[in-house]
């Protein structure tokens, strides 16, 4: 597997193409719905090829660096990928759909006109998307899966994926093992798993990422300018929840049964104005209690 192309140019396709560039894959194409936006991740991909130097073109003796190794090209049409080893779809879950009937219309015809001696592995990368999004890729002859790495990846911050889990779903074992490829290309976990198990998964991930980070845009919000104040308490928390369990760290007025320190919480955030705190307060607090009791 060494050529492969990529549908969008968001967080997910940014710092995957940029690992597996710097693994020696070759990334050919680069399609995005929007031109400009694929082709800045292009520029980036392109700038960070090999550079030997040539001689100057004017004749002043100066070294001028020459990028080698095969450029990234941002795609005019999907057709343009067919010829790669791979296609990430990542790209939004609202759009894989549609991605995935276009795609396979430009299969269809580059099939029809004998255009294509191979079809390529064509994958998405969405945590909560069953496979069968891609049937119809499937009906034309390509080989279909999904590649989805649990981690939160950024633009802004780069990425060892040696620490992120990827969850892999395929259609065949041949498949499958190409996937595991891939994973290895990059040093990453990889874990076998259906499309509910991944769904399970996914809404997990919500919960201890998303729903975590709500939290604590409360907690600083309340904590105000002293907010970093809160990291220790809450690293170890995170660090003992693993550990242990979620159950064992936790601690608290609504653990102990506290009500006269929990009805302060609560009565401190109403006339501070906080409404939203107060209610998230009270709700957790009420779920946290019966819990307990169970």
């Amino acid at each position: 597997m060494n050529s492969i192309s990529f549908i969008g140019a968001g967080n997910v396709a940014h710092r995957m193409a940029i690992a597996l560039q710097e693994k020696g894959c070759i990334i050919p194409h680069i399609w995005n719905r929007t031109p400009a936006k694929g082709a800045k991740l292009t520029r980036i991909l392109n700038s960070n090829l090999p550079a030997s130097t040539s001689r100057n073109a004017f004749g002043a003796g100066l070294l001028t660096p020459v990028p080698t190794g095969t450029p990234t090209v941002c795609a005019s049409s999907l057709t343009d990928l067919l010829d790669s080893d791979m296609i990430i779809i990542a790209v939004s879950d609202d759009a894989i759909p549609e991605i995935s009937r276009a795609l396979a219309q430009q299969v269809h015809n580059a099939v029809l006109c004998g255009e294509n001696e191979h079809l390529p592995i064509i994958v998405h990368t969405s945590g909560a998307t069953d496979i069968s999004v891609l049937d119809s890729l499937k009906n034309e002859g390509c080989k279909c899966g999904v590649l989805y790495p649990l981690l939160t990846l950024s633009k802004s911050r780069s990425v060892d994926f040696k620490n992120v889990p990827f969850l892999l779903e395929a259609n065949d074992s041949k498949t499958m093992n190409a996937l595991k490829k891939f994973c290895h290309i990059l040093g990453s976990e990889h874990y076998e798993c259906d499309s509910h198990q991944r769904l399970m998964l996914h809404i997990a991930a919500v919960f201890s990422c998303n729903f975590t980070n709500y939290l604590l845009s409360l907690a600083f919000e309340t904590a105000g300018k002293e907010h970093s104040l809160l990291r220790p308490t809450t690293l170890e928390m995170i660090r003992k929840s693993f550990s242990q369990s979620p159950q064992a760290a936790l601690t608290g007025p609504a653990k102990r049964g506290d009500m006269m320190t929990i009805e302060k919480h609560i009565k401190t955030l109403e006339e501070a104005g906080m409404t939203e705190h107060s209610e998230v307060y009270r709700l957790l607090t009420h779920k946290i209690t019966e819990r307990n009791k169970r």
